[in-house]
């Protein structure tokens, strides 16, 4: 299941996500999000893994967003650890990645290279496009951008040239490229945990026939 997202939203979630718990602070917050009964089976181990967050300067809120999206969908408490634990190997490898290539990181520049990996993108494709943000002397903040739009481009379907498109517009234009690219577009996110299908109008849940209309 596919969700259309308009640009002010994508805007309005990194805001969010650009929040003082960026900083690997999970706090109370976090222990008594843990502290769910539906969690019981998977509790440690969820500590653990954040816990590990503060100590390895990684983001502890949008982990802690993918518990409550769980929680609400009903998924399994062991499936919420798996993508947890499949989201920290992600944002370890960017973290590295940045570190490599020397780029400048913004507040949400590691989530945002994880959701390229997530979506597809190689570890190699990723180092290329760091690199190249790097070479460009990019601040922080237009470091965000070059990566949301490249995430942006992947998720439209245009994930193996999505690099080379996001360098092209800033040696063509610089961050205002970026800009009005981002202006123009819609973002296409992937539902890991699709909510039910609502019911078709004139439809009824069960197995009993929908009432005949009247005079007939």
């Amino acid at each position: 299941m596919m969700r259309r997202l308009t640009i002010s939203f994508v805007v309005l979630v990194l805001a969010l996500v650009a929040a003082p718990a960026l900083a690997g602070e999970g706090g109370e917050a976090g222990a008594s999000l843990l502290d769910d009964p539906r969690l019981v089976e998977v509790k440690a181990d969820l500590e653990a893994l954040l816990d590990s967050l503060g100590e390895e300067g990684l983001p502890v809120e949008p982990f802690e967003a993918k518990i409550r999206e769980g929680l609400v969908k009903k998924v399994a408490p062991s499936k919420i650890l798996a993508a947890l634990e499949a989201m920290h190997v992600r944002f370890v490898k960017v973290t590295a990645l940045f570190v490599k290539s020397g780029a400048k990181k913004g507040k949400a520049s590691v989530q945002l290279g994880a959701g390229l990996l997530a979506a597809g993108t190689s570890e190699t494709d990723v180092a290329r496009l760091l690199a190249g943000l790097a070479s460009c002397e990019l601040d922080k903040t237009s470091v965000d951008k070059a990566l949301l739009v490249a995430l942006m481009m992947t998720e439209k379907g245009n994930g193996d040239t999505a690099v080379d498109e996001v360098l092209a517009i800033l040696g063509k234009k610089g961050t205002k490229g970026l800009d009005a690219w981002l202006a123009k577009q819609k973002s296409t996110a992937t539902d890991e945990w699709p909510s039910p299908a609502p019911t078709p109008p004139g439809k009824t849940k069960g197995k009993g026939k929908s009432p005949k209309p009247h005079g007939k």
